[in-house]
């Protein structure tokens, strides 16, 4: 082995190398490398952070398999780092670097060799620890040493806290290490391995996990901060205490200074949450209780579960018992991470029955299936009937899932010492589903569950605590108390119980699949029979037609007589208003009728039918001699005064269709919409003509100016003074509305007259509006559902009430309006009622209120049912006409979207498009007569978004909402299929982080967003707006945590004054930017005694934080973690805080130091000290920074 840097393994130059490994000091590691100048031909790691941060930097990455070795042959390679590397590398990959492979052991070798170094330098009471940077060799942790660094055990240490400094340790070698390499002066020393120790995966904490009352007091308190990793994977082991039939893990424990010379295990005292024990040697306090899943287990119930009281004496184990303990822990241990990858690759079942449930159902009984399915295995039925039953799992709830199998035979075969009376081994099995994306039938997919259940018989099962020693495994939020789990139970006969211990959840759904001959039978969640009797039926009728060759997506998931309800029973009643008069006919028809009423007020200007009707006939002669006829387009630019609707009609009494322009558009949107609508003429005013687009693509009409537009026809025929015309065909268009297009585009709907009249006499009815009635309008023309404002009032011989925009926009003005004019019904997006609440609105008993155009807040519901006659929650797609659906809400009733409306109807289907039943999320589908033509020329799009009726003859619209039905035949709307997000594995549907951060009374509005936060990596960012109007509460991150997994938590929340909106008030998400302040207290106004705002070092130290979150502002007492950081970011902090202060923070000090204000505390305190705790050259460069910002500041 080389020993001065003239040996070939050392370089003076700078060098290529590969770093591998899964933790934080690899970050910190690259940073040294490159930063002395060398260069990273890849970064192999598997760890999502790592990989982010290190494509934010631009390194190549690599992944750790069979062809890794090949994949770097090409490049040059002269060291190879393994760096908290877990991996056993192969011996190709060790020969890969023409210098040296290099690996990072967080102990002193050859002292603890091999894992948990840490934890056994614990165990072992050692009170000087270190770290150690080796060449590799073929045996593990054996080569000569090249960089050592001392690491002091504190008598609180932690295995977390530990190892913690060996990581901050580990940097500060790493990059002397790196130099040494570079100057030659790095020295080999091999190591006495006489004084070696190893310590293998299996070889965990002392008798199984199990606390030993013969041991003393230090050592059980070592056991237990051994088994303490944080937040950090634990794969070393538990802190367990016997209680008999069952144990629960031990997350504190600490030796007393007394030694009571009771019986050990006796308690000695019960206080708070500890208990105090007699040992063989100090007595000892433990705590920190939890089940042995991970849940917080109370003392008090520790207490009346099992009879704890002082002087009982806890149960203690035989030598022979603990050594049976200890081999049964190794035989786990071998197999965990086996099962750990399992249970983490899915997420256990919760079925939410709710609806599913209330549906019909039938008594639970034995059923016996198909005997062609029988047939497929003859010795094992109850594999074909799992691999059905999974199948159908997937079918109602996607294949993201596992559920708990109990019973089958071979799940102890892999080794008859570990059975299932042990209650530390989970006694049911992680049942995940096949694969079902490839189109296998129902034979293959048996196949796949009897080779599934044969490979993991070769593993004999995991410990229940692995869930909590495991993050990944941790369930994060509060389970839906109407939600509940599924399990699988195979019983020998019909008659058996299923299997004592079992797993079997008390409050789920149990299907029992007996394995003589296949029966199976549901129970349901305590007694309750509806869930089960669904789940009878429905999988009866999945089961009816299924075969081997049968495919799985195409089986029913309902019988006939609940397939003939959803396709008939729920549809809109049949009506002939889809055949009715187009609406300038029925318009035409209330002119008649009411010629000396008023039917319109803008303004301070009011109008009645009969100058309506005269009005309407002058545009229409206006705009005929522009040169448009019966099936051209008009675009309308006008503002919203009488004209508007008069014109709209007077364009449809032509034959032609309208496209609505809004004065607000810019003048590039504008343009686009001329130029694709292909329309024949522009109607304007004077007011607006300077304010179009140059080159205007067809004529002109300026209706208060006709010397404008040049005659192009003779003369039209005689006005009837109606604004009558032939009638309009119903495949006629009526009017074509442009929205935003995916691609940037607008999108032209192309809307028929058929549509347009159903829509206006459906609504028109279920509201009763009439003659008597009065309409107030403040929706732009561009946004489709003003039709309905605009033209329901005119065919009802009703009162059209249209606002100014100035009017509509403003919350003061808009509720003084409503005081005055007192309409009867009045129509606004969310958005638009909000603004009014917040302006004082009080509501009005006689007004009826629609709501609709985005998602309806439960909270809002709540204000608005309580303030009017009657409130509507609105919806539909523009490409139904308008709204397709309607739902009354009730005082503290749930929002729904109600039933369709007369000629439509809905569907909730899968991928495949096959029915879904109640309570089961879909894509809804919309059909009926309420369809549009389709895009304006774009045929593809056309033909993706409008499909065949797989039942029946016509169209679907597929609007690309998730919908579930209701069991009472009502529609409940949630959310867009594409607001669906993936973050880390996880799918997430942002409208339920929304729905929860409005629940917070404090936030007024929320919105949340998935965005890539590049080295960050992607991140969820919340925006809110306070309902105060002042500042977000602080604790707005904590209050989610109560609701939601970890993962779904925003990272940040951003403040705004309100949120953006399009101009038809729905949200603009494309204006949800990463960048902004997130909401926190400023640093001058956070409480507590502390530096102000003023302190230059914590002025300071905010900096850094805010560089290194990427953030405009942090509270001075913010934590670290709530304000998004995470580990990688922890090690960017603690780099430049150290550089930039001249500081010596450490990683630990982050943990013990978490907000700005303590940690200025902390830097102003070290600079104040003196002596041999300080590096003397750090403390007088530090004070000199200290000194520096001080004068600054003052």
């Amino acid at each position: 082995m080389p020993d001065t840097m003239n040996s070939p393994s050392f370089l003076p130059e700078p060098f290529d190398c590969v770093v591998i490994g899964d933790s934080p000091l690899l970050a910190e590691c690259v940073r040294h490398l490159l930063d002395q100048g060398n260069r990273i031909g890849a970064v192999v790691t598997a760890d999502p952070d790592l990989r982010a941060w290190a494509e934010g930097l631009h390194l190549p990455l690599e992944t750790f398999d069979g062809g890794l070795v090949e994949r770097l042959s090409g490049r040059p390679v002269d060291y190879l780092f393994s760096i908290a590397n877990l991996r056993i590398l192969p011996q190709a990959l060790l020969d890969l670097p023409r210098r040296l492979a290099i690996n990072f052991h967080d102990g002193p070798l050859p002292r603890h060799a091999g894992l948990f170094a840490t934890s056994w330098a614990i165990i072992d009471g050692d009170r000087l620890h270190g770290v150690t940077w080796h060449v590799m060799t073929a045996e593990a942790d054996a080569g000569d040493i090249l960089e050592q660094r001392a690491v002091a055990v504190a008598d609180d240490d932690t295995a977390w806290s530990l190892n913690a400094r060996c990581l901050e340790a580990g940097a500060a070698s790493c990059a002397a290490l790196i130099a040494g390499l570079r100057q030659g002066t790095v020295v080999p020393r091999p190591q006495d391995l006489s004084q070696r120790t190893y310590h293998g995966r299996t070889d965990g904490p002392p008798d199984g996990g199990v606390l030993s009352w013969d041991r003393p007091g230090e050592a059980l308190a070592a056991h237990v901060r051994a088994c303490r990793f944080g937040p950090h994977p634990n794969g070393f082991g538990d802190a367990l205490l016997d209680l008999g039939r069952d144990m629960v893990i031990v997350g504190e424990a600490w030796a007393t200074s007394s030694r009571s010379g009771a019986e050990p295990g006796t308690i000695l005292g019960i206080v708070g949450e500890y208990l105090t024990v007699a040992t063989s040697g100090t007595d000892v306090r433990v705590g920190g209780f939890q089940s042995l899943e991970g849940a917080p287990f109370p003392v008090a119930d520790l207490v009346s579960r099992h009879g704890l009281a002082v002087g009982l004496r806890l149960p203690g184990a035989t030598a022979a018992q603990r050594e049976e303990r200890r081999q049964r822990a190794r035989v786990l241990a071998r197999h965990e991470a086996v099962w750990v990858d399992r249970l983490a690759r899915r997420h256990p079942l919760r079925f939410d029955g709710r609806e599913f449930a209330a549906g019909p159902g039938v008594a639970p009984d034995w059923t016996l299936p198909p005997a062609s399915l029988r047939e497929l295995r003859p010795d094992r039925p109850e594999v074909a009937v799992l691999a059905a039953f999974l199948a159908f799992l997937v079918r109602l709830c996607g294949p993201e899932f596992r559920i708990g199998l109990s019973g089958w035979s071979g799940r102890w075969s892999a080794d008859p010492a570990i059975g299932p009376d042990d209650p530390v081994i989970a006694a049911d099995w992680p049942l995940v589903p096949p694969s079902m994306a490839d189109g296998a039938t129902l034979g293959v997919l048996a196949a796949r569950v009897a080779e599934d259940l044969a490979t993991l018989g070769a593993h004999p099962g995991y410990r229940r605590p692995a869930l909590a020693r495991h993050p990944r495994l941790r369930p994060g939020g509060a389970a839906d108390p109407q939600s509940w789990p599924v399990a699988v139970a195979l019983v020998a006969q019909r008659e058996d119980p299923p299997p004592e211990g079992a797993g079997i959840p008390r409050d789920g759904l149990l299907l029992r699949i007996s394995v003589r001959d296949g029966a199976w039978r549901f129970a349901g969640p305590a007694g309750d029979g509806t869930l089960a009797g669904a789940f009878q039926r429905r999988f009866g009728a999945f089961l009816e037609t299924a075969s081997p060759e049968a495919d799985p997506w195409l089986l029913p998931l309902m019988d006939a007589t609940e397939r003939q309800t959803m396709l008939t029973d729920w549809c809109g009643e049949t009506t002939d208003e889809a055949s009715a008069p187009a609406v300038q006919d029925l318009v035409a028809a209330a002119i008649r009728r009411h010629p000396d009423r008023i039917a319109i007020r803008a303004g301070d200007q009011s109008e009645s039918y009969g100058a309506l009707g005269r009005r309407i006939d002058r545009r229409r002669e206006e705009i005929a001699r522009s040169g448009v006829r019966s099936g051209g387009r008009v675009a309308v630019y006008l503002d919203r005064s009488i004209d508007l609707p008069a014109t709209l009609l007077a364009v449809l009494g032509l034959g032609a269709a309208y496209v609505p322009l809004d004065p607000i558009f810019p003048a590039r949107r504008i343009a686009d919409i001329l130029e694709d609508a292909g329309v024949d003429a522009v109607v304007t005013e004077r007011a607006l003509l300077d304010t179009l687009p140059p080159g205007c693509p067809a004529p002109v009409v300026v209706i208060d100016d006709p010397e404008v537009a040049s005659p192009v026809l003779p003369a039209v025929a005689p006005d009837p003074g109606d604004g009558a015309r032939a009638g309009a065909a119903p495949d006629g268009l009526a009017y074509v509305i442009f929205t935003s297009g995916s691609t940037g585009r607008p999108k032209g709907v192309e809307v028929l007259h058929r549509g347009l009249s159903n829509l206006l006499l459906s609504i028109g009815r279920r509201l009763g509006f009439t003659s008597a009635h009065r309409f107030a309008a403040v929706t732009t023309v561009t946004f489709d559902i003003a039709a309905l404002e605009l033209f329901l009032p005119l065919i009802a011989g009703g009162e059209l009430d249209l606002l100014s925009r100035d009017t509509a926009a403003d919350g003061i003005a808009l509720a003084a309006h409503l005081a005055h004019r007192k309409p009867d019904v009045m129509q606004a997006t969310p958005a638009t009622w909000r603004m009014l609440l917040a302006a004082g609105w009080d509501g009005d008993p006689d007004l009826t209120l629609l709501c609709g155009g985005e998602r309806l807040p439960d909270d809002l519901a709540a204000l608005l049912c309580n303030r009017v006659r009657a409130a509507w929650n609105m919806y539909g797609p523009t490409e139904t006409t308008i709204w397709s659906s309607m739902a009354r809400l009730v005082p503290n009733g749930r929002i729904t979207i109600g039933r369709p409306i007369a000629n439509t109807r809905f569907l909730v289907l899968d991928e495949r498009m096959q029915l879904l039943p109640p309570g089961i999320p879909g894509e809804l589908y919309i059909g009926g007569d309420g369809l549009a033509a389709g895009y304006n020329g774009r045929p593809d799009l056309t033909a993706r978004a409008f499909v065949a009726d797989p039942f029946g003859a016509g169209r679907l619209y597929r609007t690309g909402d998730r919908a579930v039905w209701a069991a009472n035949g009502e529609m409940l709307f949630l959310g867009r299929l594409d607001a669906q997000v993936k973050l880390r594995g996880y799918r997430i549907e942002l409208g339920e982080i929304e729905t929860a951060l409005r629940r917070h009374p404090g936030v007024a509005d929320a919105a949340v967003q998935l965005h890539d936060g590049g080295a960050r990596g992607a991140e969820l960012i919340a925006y809110a707006v306070a309902a105060s109007g002042a500042a977000l509460p602080p604790d707005l991150r904590n209050f989610l945590r109560g609701q939601l997994p970890d993962y779904a938590v925003p990272s940040r929340v951003v403040q705004l004054a309100a949120l953006p909106r399009l101009s038809n008030g729905k949200l603009d998400r494309s204006r949800l930017r990463p960048a902004g302040g997130a909401a926190r207290p400023e640093a001058g106004t956070s409480g507590g005694a502390g530096p102000a705002v003023s302190d230059p070092v914590a002025a300071a130290i905010s900096a850094i934080w805010c560089a290194v979150l990427a953030t405009d502002g942090v509270g001075l007492d913010e934590n670290f973690f709530d304000a998004g950081g995470n580990s990688l970011l922890l090690t960017e902090l603690v780099v430049r805080l150290n550089r930039e202060m001249a500081a010596a923070i450490t990683r630990m000090d982050m943990f013990r130091f978490p907000t700005i204000r303590t940690m200025a505390a902390h830097l102003g305190s070290r600079a104040a000290e003196t002596g041999p705790a300080f590096s003397q050259s750090a403390s007088v460069e530090r004070r000199r920074r200290l000194d520096l910002l001080q004068r600054r500041g003052r």
